[in-house]
């Protein structure tokens, strides 16, 4: 399954009018069954992530949750700052073009979450959820 980058994908949107519909989607029935699978998942982004620490060059970890999450300005900060931008001060805000299809948080989209979120404990997945679950909160 590929991506379609002009203009939608399974999580974002650019059409106000795809939203309405897209909003209805089932929640995503998540079992123990699937922890293989998660934690597979999860394995490789590790080895990705220590193979690139390993490189020697500059590197700087930044999740797609940490981009959602309040902090989104300061990090996008600290972004441009590792990539050598010297006039901070003039640099305009990022502005995405997508829209938001769902609730960011895991509870919106994991059918029975309060049921099965202990399966998740000590994964990465348990920490996006506590992120996105503060991206929520306002």
């Amino acid at each position: 399954k590929q991506l379609n980058l002009n203009g939608s994908n399974t999580h974002h949107t650019m059409d106000p009018k795809s939203v309405a519909t897209r909003v209805r989607t089932e929640k995503f029935p998540f079992t123990d069954q699937h922890l293989p699978l998660l934690h597979a998942k999860e394995r490789e982004h590790v080895q990705w992530l220590h193979f690139l620490q390993r490189t020697g060059l500059p590197y700087h970890y930044l999740s797609y949750e940490d981009l959602m999450s309040r902090r989104r300005d300061i990090l996008v900060h600290m972004v441009l700052q590792f990539l050598g931008v010297t006039n901070m001060v003039s640099y305009p805000k990022l502005h995405g073009g997508f829209l938001r299809i769902h609730k960011f948080d895991c509870e919106s989209r994991i059918a029975n979450f309060k049921k099965v979120k202990w399966l998740l404990h000590g994964t990465m997945s348990a920490r996006a959820c506590r992120i996105l679950a503060l991206k929520d909160e306002k």
